[in-house]
């Protein structure tokens, strides 16, 4: 019994649990050596340990209900489809800081680690035989959220949750890519593991912990949950160090968002920083703020409804108009225009 105990004290996060689980009892070279009794008392300890040692996060942060605003109708214009023997599912938008007239996507889960060059109106850039940029050293086990910094760093969150259980999720840092050459590659910048403040043991509910937004905002990256079940969006913040530019690996719960039973899949942050845009389908919040570093929810917010366009999954600003994708490789374009301050 004292053993293991000691074995819980040597790891730090419910994934690494899982991990030391896996290798102790459940590895081919293990399995001969290891009862099924000692297998399930082990995982029991594993479970007990995280949910002791972990705070209740989630009691001491606020809850912002915005499920009463009222909406305004809003066109959402086709532009263009992207070619979907390269994207087959576009799953993020971020717009490009040094390329003029240029979105990057990415593909869901499954699929290699690239990012992909696509103009305003969808079209890829490449070559008629290879399209697509590879990120070295990453893996593509569920991409879901793409960011920018506005300054030429690209942010992309391996951050899907389909399985209830604990898994590492990962958020890969890139510079942007000067070469839009398909052949060409880019190294990390950093490789940021992180885990959620309130998670805790083996087991993770898939309807917390799904993410597929992510924004960058005054040195911080931002994270927030899909909302289902509940339909309660959790905002989750990772803060960068200004001395090293190194983030951290813990994501602190910021606040719980009643989006009105809406799924979250897409956030983005303009040039100015000054306007946030949360999506999903049918749905658009803008956030708009005074200066930088105020709180988003201290400014307007203004409720946007568009007709049906698909299971949308990527947006993001191009000046004072706003690009959606959908699964399907569609591109669209709202007219922000009227919604922003003069």
């Amino acid at each position: 019994m004292m053993r293991g105990l000691c074995l819980t004290s040597m790891v730090k996060s419910a994934p690494e649990a899982a991990h030391l689980f896996y290798c102790l009892c459940l590895s081919p070279s293990r399995q001969p050596r290891c009862h099924h009794f000692s297998a399930l008392l082990l995982l029991l300890l594993v479970i007990l340990f995280f949910r002791c040692s972990h705070a209740d996060a989630a009691s001491n942060v606020e809850t912002i209900d915005l499920s009463q605003l009222e909406a305004t109708r809003v066109s959402a214009k086709l532009v263009g489809t992207m070619d979907n023997r390269y994207v087959n599912e576009s799953s993020a938008l971020a717009t490009s800081a040094i390329h003029d007239g240029v979105l990057w996507t990415l593909n869901d889960s499954g699929n290699r680690p690239a990012i992909f060059p696509v103009t305003l109106d969808g079209s890829l850039l490449g070559s008629s035989t290879s399209v697509g940029i590879s990120i070295e050293g990453a893996e593509n086990f569920d991409w879901e959220a793409m960011t920018s910094d506005r300054k030429g760093t690209l942010y992309i969150a391996d951050s899907g949750h389909n399985f209830n259980f604990a898994r590492t999720t990962v958020i890969y840092k890139i510079n942007e890519p000067v070469d839009l050459n398909p052949a060409s590659s880019v190294p990390l910048l950093e490789k940021i593991p992180y885990s959620y403040e309130d998670q805790s043991g083996f087991f993770m509910s898939r309807n917390e912990f799904d993410v597929e937004a992510m924004f960058y905002s005054d040195h911080t990256l931002n994270l927030l949950t899909k909302g289902w079940g509940d339909s309660i969006s959790k905002w989750y913040r990772l803060q960068e160090s200004q001395e090293s530019e190194e983030f951290g690996n813990v994501a602190r719960l910021v606040a719980h968002i009643n989006f009105g039973k809406a799924l979250i899949t897409g956030a983005e942050v303009d040039q100015s920083g000054l306007h946030l845009v949360v999506l999903a389908k049918r749905s658009i919040w803008l956030f708009t703020r005074n200066a930088l570093g105020q709180n988003w929810f201290t400014g307007k917010i203004t409720y946007l409804r568009t007709r049906d366009i698909g299971v949308t999954e990527g947006v993001s600003f191009y000046g004072k108009q706003l690009y959606i994708s959908n699964e399907a490789g569609q591109l669209y374009k709202v007219s922000l225009e009227s919604f922003y301050p003069e």
